[in-house]
């Protein structure tokens, strides 16, 4: 029987010009989870942070544009 592939929580919803590669946000979510003990649950905390990273690294060597200013 084959295994079932574990659900990875979804990118956050952005225009593709924001879409991150899914393995490298699982991978450096991974390592979140072993840098904070591995504990059990939080997998979003791990997914979200992970995410964040990317992009700052992203926008930083410019392959993401940079954010906006946000309108009051």
């Amino acid at each position: 029987m084959a295994k079932a592939k574990k659900d990875t929580p979804p990118t956050d919803g952005k225009p593709d010009s924001e879409a991150l590669p899914t393995e490298t946000v699982q991978m450096a979510a991974y390592y979140h989870w072993e840098k904070r003990g591995k504990p059990i649950g939080d997998e979003w905390y791990d997914w979200l942070e992970a995410e964040k990273e990317i992009k700052d690294w992203m926008r930083a060597s410019g392959m993401l544009p940079s954010k906006k200013p946000t309108k009051k």
